[in-house]
């Protein structure tokens, strides 16, 4: 492709783009193919030569499309926000233009310093502490990475490395013999039951142990100082060392947000702990002043991944094989696929009010946080219909699905099967979530006439 035709595909790119969200609440919101379903539309070898631009256009929509599910359709309600924009668009365009791997600052000067910069706006945006503020070429900071998981990564080789070193250090001193191995089988990284499986996954990749405790809806689903005291004492039983915690806020079952201040109070007890706190989704809301107090700044605090977008921060610095390395990790490739804006907030709590306008059909299994609610059929109209509390929401939830206009999502909380509805895409309109309540009230009181739709699939 030359420059003309890449200039004719472009318009033709961006006129399809266009029309795709103009036209996308008319698309059906989720795929119905089959696995397996675009192996019998490709070849099964590559080409001999390429293709027209025309022809690979051919592809996209008549293979490719029908697979894919719309994040951005106004019905969209499960998991999390998926927020793409048209700036961000253009912005990807460019930077794919300028094609250049930053890995250092001479490669390409501007995207370092660049990164550098926009990362101390956010910590004057979401209101962090001072200490996280790169200032100019300090080893403290943001910096954009991959993923969430590539940040509790990080953060985690750099507890578990600051950990032995001191540990090592300690023993030489005293002059204990003994292997560093004998540390590190015992290294053990903690969280609660609401904690999301990266941390989990964090620690299998670091060669750690993890270790987490049950958080209740009568605690709110938070990481309390009293589950994280005891959580602290089982380790020890055990003869494990505890040397990495991750709280969060904005829990991804409830959007639940960790007690940052009563664990901070217990923080001199556990001098060896590294605190980082994952606010891949409610970070962005410490941008709003009445949500600022979410991070009561705790005795100390490593590392905090989440905001805008998803970056990590660091106020420490830390040794790894003799060298200085900053901790401020993060995620980028998403945009601001989890912020919440206050317009979603506010739709979210139009909807809690519906919900709890109609408690003989509906009961709210955690507390409504942000814009998210988290709810299940009541369980005295699950025993009318003859139904467990499981298998009423079960099926409820499955009725909402089968009409096809919303998409949910659905979880387990302390054992109870429960439905998310999150305000998830910048379409959502008050109108939208009026019709999803009337779907739902539509669709449980028809579990009482025995008609109901989706029935007990999982």
């Amino acid at each position: 492709m030359d420059v003309a035709q890449f200039k004719q595909a472009g318009h033709d790119a961006i006129k399809k783009i266009a029309e795709y969200y103009t036209n996308i609440e008319k698309r059906p919101i989720r795929s119905d193919v089959e696995p397996g379903f675009l192996r019998s539309t490709l070849p099964g070898v590559p080409p001999v030569n390429g293709e027209s631009w025309q022809a690979i256009k051919s592809d996209l929509e008549h293979s490719i499309e029908p697979g894919l599910s719309h994040w951005s359709h106004p019905g969209f309600m499960a998991y999390f926000p998926a927020s793409l924009t048209f700036e961000g668009i253009r912005g990807e365009l460019y930077s794919a233009a300028f094609n250049g791997p930053a890995f250092d600052w001479v490669c390409s000067p501007s995207v370092t310093e660049l990164e550098n910069i926009v990362m101390d706006w956010l910590v004057h945006l979401l209101r962090l502490p001072s200490d996280f503020h790169s200032g100019s070429f300090t080893q403290r900071g943001g910096v954009i990475m991959g993923s969430t998981t590539e940040c509790l990564i990080a953060t985690m080789v750099a507890a578990r490395d600051r950990y032995l070193k001191q540990s090592m250090a300690k023993l030489k001193e005293f002059q204990v013999v003994l292997d560093e191995s004998e540390i590190r089988k015992r290294l053990v990284v903690l969280g609660s039951s609401e904690t999301h499986p990266a941390t989990k996954k964090a620690a299998a990749v670091t060669g750690v142990k993890f270790r987490s405790i049950p958080c209740s809806p009568e605690t709110g689903v938070t990481l309390t100082q009293e589950h994280l005291c005891r959580l602290v004492s089982l380790c020890l039983e055990e003869g494990l060392i505890p040397f990495y915690l991750t709280a969060t806020i904005g829990t991804t079952n409830t959007c639940a947000v960790d007690d940052l201040a009563g664990i901070g109070q217990i923080m001199d007890d556990l001098p060896n702990m590294w605190i980082h706190v994952d606010a891949a989704y409610a970070g962005a809301a410490l941008a709003c002043e009445e949500y600022s107090h979410l991070i009561a700044r705790p005795a100390r605090l490593d590392s905090l991944s989440g905001a805008l977008v998803p970056v990590t921060f660091s106020q420490t610095k830390y040794p790894i094989q003799d060298e200085l390395l900053t901790t401020g990790i993060g995620n980028s490739p998403w945009g601001d696929v989890f912020a919440p804006s206050k317009r979603h907030i506010d739709m979210a709590g139009k909807f809690t009010t519906w919900l709890q306008s109609r408690k003989d059909l509906f009961e709210l299994v955690a507390k409504p946080q942000f814009a998210l609610n988290v709810f299940k059929i009541s369980h005295d109209l699950a025993q009318r219909a003859e139904l467990t509390d499981d298998t009423a929401t079960i099926r409820v939830f499955n009725a909402v699905h089968d009409i096809g206009r919303f998409w949910l999502s659905k979880t387990v909380v302390d054992g109870t099967v429960a439905i998310r509805v999150i305000n998830a895409s910048p379409r959502s309109t008050i109108e939208m979530m009026e019709q999803l309540f009337d779907t739902l009230v539509q669709c449980t009181e028809s579990l009482l006439s025995g008609d109901g739709k989706g029935q007990d699939r999982k």
